[in-house]
């Protein structure tokens, strides 16, 4: 489960940013996929949905982190690479 499908269905923001000791701002952020948190507080994370959003939700199969920004389920690897297409010519 998403995290920001877990905060719709069972809380706010506000409440979940101190529940894990981050800022709001972060919390928006994971949700976004703006930023894909660090291990310990995606463990954490997973502790405090009582294991709804767990640590392999924000990876893929391969263990990529997922970019979920404006709904695109792809991963950061793939959006390094489309952005160094564009510079072949120059290199």
């Amino acid at each position: 489960m998403l995290l920001k499908d877990y905060l719709t269905d069972e809380g706010n923001a506000t409440r979940f940013a101190r529940k894990i000791n981050v800022s709001r701002q972060a919390v928006h952020n994971y949700m976004r996929g703006d930023i894909i948190p660090r291990v310990q507080k995606a463990m954490e994370i997973e502790i405090a949905t009582n294991r709804k959003v767990t640590l392999y939700d924000w990876v893929d199969r391969d263990g990529n982190a997922l970019a979920k920004v404006k709904g695109e389920n792809t991963t950061k690897t793939e959006k390094v690479e489309k952005s160094l297409d564009g510079l072949d010519g120059l290199l």
